[in-house]
């Protein structure tokens, strides 16, 4: 009884040791779980680390990115703003050499122009010089003067060397305008016309007939030889026998008068003929 009583005994402390071995080897198993959790919460742990510090850094970059592109953006803007200030600036240099060009233009143009009013003074003096001149020895000046002075003497000399060889005398007059005029006046009806309107041998013989009364009145040096050269090409020949005794009348004005001709009838005028043969193209006396 007592053995069984010990071995029941026994019995129960073996199996109370059996359910404390057991829960012994339950909390091994459950400490071994721990440290294994444990591990795994730390390795979980380091990775929440590792991914916040990548999630920081993600963060991070993307800000440096954002802030990048707005750099970016900003630089654009800003190189832009250097772009368009250069172009700025250099449309004021080329404003400027343009307008350093037109300013050395502009002095040039100057210099001229100051030149031009020198010379333009100086024009203006000659000219002031030459107006004075012309008021002396114009048409209304002192020849004019004098010539109106001698207007009868003139047209005497005109009427003397015309009065038996022609059919009309030749007047000089002056107009209203201050203009000197020619006029014809008929012997015989007393017709006045303007000496343009003649016929050749009238404006022939009146021309030759003012140059030789003109060369005695002038102040010139007198020559004491006049020559005509071909003076008859409008006169005819029916007319040339009063032109003859008027030729004859112009050694009362000159030593030595020369008539060069082709007119045959002319040629028998002169006191002495000198001809001029041509032979193989070559003049000789």
């Amino acid at each position: 009884t007592k053995i069984s009583k010990k071995l029941k005994k026994e019995g129960g402390l073996l199996k109370s040791l059996e359910k404390l071995k057991g829960e012994l080897d339950l909390y091994d198993k459950n400490k071994l779980v721990k440290e294994k959790k444990v591990l795994e919460i730390e390795s979980l742990e380091n990775t929440r680390k590792d991914k916040n510090t990548l999630t920081s850094k993600y963060e991070s970059n993307q800000k440096k990115i954002e802030h990048n592109k707005n750099a970016e953006i900003d630089k654009l803007k800003i190189q832009t703003k250097l772009d368009t200030h250069k172009l700025k600036k250099d449309g004021l240099l080329d404003k400027k050499n343009a307008t350093l060009i037109k300013k050395e233009h502009s002095n040039r143009t100057l210099q001229g122009n100051l030149e031009n009013i020198k010379k333009i003074k100086k024009e203006e003096q000659v000219q002031m010089i030459f107006k004075t001149y012309l008021t002396a020895f114009g048409k209304n000046g002192i020849p004019k003067v004098i010539l109106k002075s001698l207007m009868p003497v003139i047209n005497n000399e005109l009427s003397h060397l015309l009065s038996e060889d022609c059919t009309f005398d030749l007047e000089v007059k002056v107009n209203e305008k201050n203009e000197v005029d020619f006029w014809m006046v008929d012997k015989e009806t007393h017709i006045h016309k303007p000496l343009s309107s003649g016929s050749g041998y009238e404006k022939t013989i009146s021309s030759l007939a003012l140059r030789a009364i003109l060369s005695k009145f002038s102040s010139l040096p007198k020559p004491n030889i006049t020559v005509f050269d071909e003076v008859f090409g409008k006169v005819s020949n029916e007319n040339l026998n009063m032109v003859k005794d008027f030729f004859l009348k112009l050694k009362e004005y000159f030593d030595c008068v020369f008539v060069i001709t082709h007119n045959p009838l002319v040629t028998e005028w002169g006191d002495n003929v000198i001809t001029v043969k041509k032979t193989n193209n070559v003049s000789k006396l």
